[in-house]
C-alpha cells in the first residue's frame, strides 16, 4: 500500500505489492465450523518473491499489505474482512558466556539491538485512537525499537496497528506481573482454568497476523499453573511458529520445585532479578554492571525517577511552589501521592538525594523541577550508553521500567501523562541514534555505535573536554571507518591538567560529507562527593531563534536555527511552542532534539512538526522556556 494513515497525518510508503486473487468454493454443513486453508500449493500467486519486507524502527521501512476476504453465498456477500500484514521473518539465538544466556532477536535473517521499555494502559483506559498513534510517534522517533506492554493483554486492534506501522516490535504478554506467583496463594489464580486458556487462544488468534508482534510470553514476573500452561503453549505450537515464546519475563522462584513444566522453554535469556533497579545509581555504575554481572546480557527492567517538566507539573500539583518549606521542600503528601514516595530505597529516595546533594537545596518549585531534568537526562543516557558499550560481546538488548506514563507521576517516564517529553526523551533519543558517538562514564573511552547493517566510511570525530570558562583543555579529531552492527572504540581520554570543579566534554560525529550525525554533551566534577551547584550560574543564557514555519495538509512544521550569541554555555535549553503569544504550550509536539546545550557562537538546525488542530486557532509562537 502506498498511502498509509497515522491520524493526524498521512505518509507515502515506497513500494506496492502486486496484486494477487484467488478464490475457492467451500461448503459449510449447517451447525458445522470448517477450516479453509488457503496456501502456495494450491494458489501459486501466494509464493511471492523478492516481497518488500518489514522492518524495525531504525532498520529499514515498515512495509505493509493488504488483505480482502469476503465470503459469498448464492452470489451475495455474507462477511468479509480486510486486514493489514507484514512480511518478515523473526527468530531468535542465545549469546552464551560462562553458563548464562543472552536472547538475540534477528528480524529478516538480521540481528536487532533491543532497546526500549515497557509500557501500561492509561489509567482510565483511554486508548484513543489519537493518543495512542501519538505514543508510538513518540518511541518511534526516541529510537525506541522493542516495547513490552504490562497489564494490556487484549489492547485494541489500533494499538497493534500503530506498532505496526511504527515498527515497535511488541511482547504480547498473556497474564499479568504477580497476580499469579508460585509458592504464594496468589499461584491459585486466575480461578477458571477454561477461561483463562480460552482467553488465551483468542489472543493469538487475534494478534498473530502482525508484524510488530515479536514474541509471545506466558507470564510477566511470575507464572501460571500447568493446567493452563500448558495447553496454552500447545495451543501457540499449533498455530503460530512464526515467532519466539519465553514462559515469563524474569524467574524469582525455584523452577525445579515448583514449576518444572516450564524447563524446556528455559533458558529465558532475559531478566530484571537483582540490581540495577528502579532507582538513582552513579552513572558509572551501570557500566560496571555490564561488565561484572552476566545477567545484564539482556536487561529487561531498571529505571529512574524522572519529574515531568513545569507545564505538565503545574496541572497535576496544585499548590505547586507553594509547599511548605521543611527539609524535603518542595516535596509533600501531594509529591507521594504521584510516586515521589520510598520504601527501603526502592524509588525515589536516592533520587531526590542525588538532586541535591550534587545540584544543590532547590530554591523553589521550579529550581527543583529544573534541577530535576539535569539529573535524570544523564541517568538516563547512561542506562541506554552503558548497554551500547559491550553490545554484542555481552548485552544483547536494554529495556526499561518503563516509557510512559499511565497517569500523572514523577517516576519512569520519557514522556508524561499529556504527551510532553522531559529531559529524559531526548537523551534516550540520542543514546538509542542508529549511528551515534557516546562517552563511557566509568573508564573515559570514546567509542561510536553502529547497529546499522552497513558499514560506514569517512567518517571523522572531534573531541574537546573543556573547563568551567569554557577554555578547550584538550583536543582530538580521529578520521576512521566503522564495520556493520558494531561497536568501535577511538580513544581513552588522557589524564588532563588545569581541571578543577565542573567541566565538561563534548563528543561530535560527522559522515564522509562533513555533515554532523552525532553529538554528545557530557558534564563532571572533579570534587568528591560530585558537585555541580555551578550549573546553576548558567541558567541565564539568552539564545537567537531563526524560525521559518511551513505546513503540509495535515501538519505544521517548522525548521529553527537555535544560536548561542552569548560568551557563556547555554545548558540544556528547552525549546517550546504556544498557542499565541503567551498561549498554552501546543502538546505533542515532536521535536529532532530539545534540551538544547550550545557552546559560545554555536547553532544547530532543529526541526519541530505538530498537528495544526492542536493550534485550536492561534498563530504559533516559539519560546525557549523560562523554566528551565
Amino acid at each position: 500500500m502506498n498511502k498509509v494513515d497515522f491520524v493526524t497525518y498521512t505518509r507515502e510508503m515506497p513500494g506496492e505489492m502486486k496484486k494477487v486473487t484467488f478464490e475457492k468454493t467451500v461448503s459449510v454443513p449447517a451447525g458445522e465450523t470448517v477450516t479453509v486453508k488457503l496456501d502456495y500449493n494450491e494458489f501459486p500467486s501466494l509464493s511471492i518473491r523478492n516481497p518488500h519486507l518489514w522492518w524495525p524502527n531504525g532498520y529499514g521501512e515498515q512495509y505493509l499489505h493488504k488483505l480482502n476476504l469476503r465470503f459469498e453465498t448464492d452470489g451475495k456477500i455474507s462477511d468479509k474482512e480486510s486486514t493489514m500484514f507484514g512480511i518478515r521473518e523473526i527468530t531468535t539465538t542465545f549469546k552464551e558466556i560462562d553458563g548464562e544466556y543472552g536472547r538475540v532477536f534477528h528480524v529478516n535473517g538480521q540481528r536487532v539491538f533491543a532497546r526500549g521499555g515497557w509500557l501500561q494502559p492509561d489509567m482510565m483506559l483511554d486508548m484513543n485512537k489519537k493518543r495512542i498513534y501519538n505514543e508510538a510517534r513518540l518511541l518511534a522517533e526516541a529510537n525506541v525499537n522493542m516495547i513490552a506492554c504490562e497489564d494490556m493483554p487484549s489492547p485494541p486492534e489500533h494499538v497493534m496497528e500503530a506498532y505496526d506501522k511504527y515498527g515497535l516490535l511488541m511482547w504480547e504478554t498473556f497474564f499479568q506481573c504477580w497476580t499469579s506467583y508460585p509458592g504464594t496463594d496468589l499461584f491459585n489464580n486466575p480461578e477458571d482454568v477454561d477461561l483463562a486458556v480460552s482467553g488465551a487462544k483468542d489472543i493469538v488468534k487475534r494478534y498473530r497476523s502482525h508484524p510488530s508482534l515479536v514474541l509471545w510470553t506466558m507470564a510477566c514476573e511470575s507464572m501460571v499453573r500447568k493446567e493452563i500452561y500448558m495447553p496454552v503453549r500447545q495451543f501457540i505450537n499449533k498455530m503460530d511458529t512464526t515467532r519466539p515464546f519465553i514462559p515469563t519475563s524474569s524467574i524469582g522462584w525455584d523452577v525445579d520445585e515448583l514449576t518444572p513444566y516450564l524447563k524446556p522453554d528455559l533458558p529465558l535469556g532475559m531478566t530484571d532479578e537483582g540490581p540495577p533497579d528502579y532507582t538513582w545509581y552513579p552513572h558509572e555504575y551501570y557500566y560496571n554492571m555490564v561488565l561484572s554481572v552476566k545477567r545484564q546480557m539482556f536487561r529487561n527492567e531498571m529505571g529512574v525517577p524522572s519529574v515531568p517538566v513545569y507545564n505538565s507539573m503545574k496541572k497535576f500539583i496544585f499548590n505547586l511552589g507553594h509547599e511548605k518549606k521543611t527539609k524535603f521542600f518542595p516535596l509533600d503528601e501531594r509529591w507521594a501521592h504521584h510516586g515521589a514516595w520510598d520504601d527501603n530505597g526502592y524509588v525515589y529516595k536516592a533520587y531526590d538525594t542525588a538532586l541535591r546533594s550534587r545540584y544543590g537545596q532547590p530554591e523553589s518549585a521550579e529550581d527543583y523541577i529544573r534541577k530535576a531534568q539535569y539529573l535524570h537526562a544523564a541517568s538516563y543516557r547512561a542506562m541506554y550508553e552503558a548497554a551500547n558499550h559491550r553490545m554484542w560481546d555481552i548485552t544483547q538488548g536494554v529495556m526499561l521500567w518503563k516509557l510512559n506514563a499511565t497517569w500523572p507521576t514523577v517516576v519512569w517516564q520519557i514522556y508524561d501523562w499529556f504527551l510532553n517529553p522531559n529531559s529524559a526523551y531526548y537523551y534516550t533519543k540520542k543514546a538509542l541514534e542508529p549511528l551515534h558517538i557516546q562517552l563511557n562514564e566509568h573508564d573515559f573511552t570514546v567509542s561510536v555505535i553502529n547497529t546499522q547493517h552497513r558499514a560506514r566510511e569517512g567518517l571523522s570525530a572531534r573531541i574537546q573536554v573543556l573547563d568551567f570558562e569554557l577554555n578547550v583543555k584538550w583536543e582530538k579529531n580521529i578520521n576512521f571507518a566503522i564495520g556493520e552492527d558494531r561497536y568501535l572504540e577511538l580513544i581513552k581520554l588522557p589524564a588532563i591538567d588545569g581541571l578543577a570543579g565542573i567541566y565538561f566534554v563534548k563528543l561530535e560525529l560527522s559522515d564522509n560529507k562533513g555533515i554532523p550525525v552525532s553529538d554528545n554533551f557530557y558534564w563532571f566534577s572533579t570534587k568528591k562527593p560530585v558537585d555541580f551547584k555551578g550549573l546553576a550560574d548558567l541558567k541565564d543564557s539568552p539564545l537567537d531563534l531563526n524560525a521559518v514555519f511551513s505546513e503540509n495538509t495535515d501538519e505544521m512544521v517548522v525548521d529553527l536555527i537555535v544560536k548561542n550569541p552569548g560568551d557563556k554555555l547555554a545548558f540544556m535549553k528547552r525549546l517550546m511552542i504556544t498557542k499565541g503569544e503567551g498561549g498554552e504550550e501546543v502538546v505533542p509536539v515532536f521535536w529532532s532534539d530539545n534540551f538544547i546545550t550550545l557552546l559560545p557562537g554555536e547553532q544547530k538546525a532543529v526541526r519541530a512538526r505538530f498537528s495544526k488542530a492542536e493550534l485550536d486557532g492561534r498563530e504559533p509562537v516559539i519560546v525557549v522556556d523560562e523554566h528551565h
